[in-house]
């Protein structure tokens, strides 16, 4: 997994650290969603084999 930040990245958690009123730092995850129509649009490949 790739865990290097960009700056927009590192440009988000300082504003949210700035908003954040806790004792503690908040937890933050950043996550790609792909959607099921992407997955849908992508060629299936079909291998078939012969009768034994």
């Amino acid at each position: 997994m790739n865990r290097s930040l960009t700056a927009a990245d590192r440009e988000i958690g300082q504003n949210l650290l700035a908003l954040h009123d806790g004792e503690l730092p908040p937890h933050t995850e950043l996550s790609i969603k792909r959607t099921t129509e992407a997955a849908r649009s992508r060629a299936l490949t079909f291998v078939s084999r012969s009768p034994r």
